[in-house]
């Protein structure tokens, strides 16, 4: 440990790893960088609740044709013909809020484009309570919903 060839050594270690930190630190900056700018641009399509819900029901209806689930703790090759539209309000509402979020704004772009980089775990929350307070006020019909997830958002944050 007192040979300059190991001093040598711990000096270029030590050089690596103060290199290695300001560039997670950089990372980290230019994710909280792309979030912002993200939450600043954020737009949300605007359709009237008749053709909102609509949509919505249609796409989780195809949903169900699509995967098959599981009857009575059995999983069954076929999909289990579930019916969307005789969801109760309060599923419905859930369905829209979380339609808009995937189909009515970049919501799912900007995820991908950020999937696997430094930061992106801590900015997935951040990022979908944005979105979903940007649809709270866009469609204020679905506010509650919104504020219920966004709830679900922090308290699995906490965890």
């Amino acid at each position: 440990m007192t040979t300059s060839e190991f001093q040598d050594a711990m000096e270029k270690a030590n050089k690596r790893k103060k290199s290695a930190s300001k560039a997670v630190e950089t990372k980290y900056s230019n994710m909280n960088h792309s979030v912002q700018l993200f939450i600043d641009s954020i737009t949300i399509k605007v359709l009237s609740d008749e053709e909102l819900k609509t949509k919505a029901l249609k796409a989780k209806q195809e949903w169900y044709q699509c995967h098959p689930c599981s009857l009575n703790g059995d999983w069954i090759d076929e999909p289990y013909m579930k019916n969307a539209y005789t969801a109760n309000e309060e599923t419905i509402n859930r369905w829209i809020v979380n339609y808009i979020r995937h189909n009515l704004v970049s919501y799912d772009n900007f995820l991908g484009s950020i999937d696997g980089k430094v930061g992106s775990v801590e900015a997935y929350p951040e990022v979908k309570i944005a979105v979903l307070e940007k649809i709270a006020n866009t469609y204020p019909k679905y506010k509650d919903e919104c504020e219920r997830q966004i709830f679900f958002v922090d308290f699995n944050a906490d965890r």
